[in-house]
């Protein structure tokens, strides 16, 4: 893992974050988006699977996640996932990613 620390500045809401983690299907898997604060302004965002979520402080807002981000382009084969961490709050719809798995 690399450490890393991107600003996240817009992400989804709790309850998207709810149907990603537990709307499982093996094909298909519900995704949410998070803007990076360079990325939105270029129109890009990052589309992540979830796999986990932590109470971050026991306020029902703040979370760390895990997951990985996916990448695809149309009529290629997907790029290897990205692994990640990252604290978000969902109140705020803002965060950090703390860690990411460069390969």
């Amino acid at each position: 893992m690399a450490l890393l620390n991107a600003k996240i500045i817009d992400g989804p809401s709790k309850f998207d974050l709810l149907l990603a983690l537990f709307d499982r299907k093996s094909v298909n898997t519900r995704q949410v988006t998070f803007a990076t604060e360079n990325g939105r302004d270029l129109g890009q965002t990052l589309s992540a699977t979830i796999n986990s979520v932590e109470a971050e402080d026991g306020s029902g807002e703040s979370w760390n996640l895990k997951g990985y981000f996916v990448s695809r382009l149309r009529g290629t084969i997907p790029a290897p996932p990205v692994h990640f961490q990252m604290y978000f709050h969902t109140g705020r719809r803002q965060g950090m990613i703390t860690e990411i798995d460069i390969v």
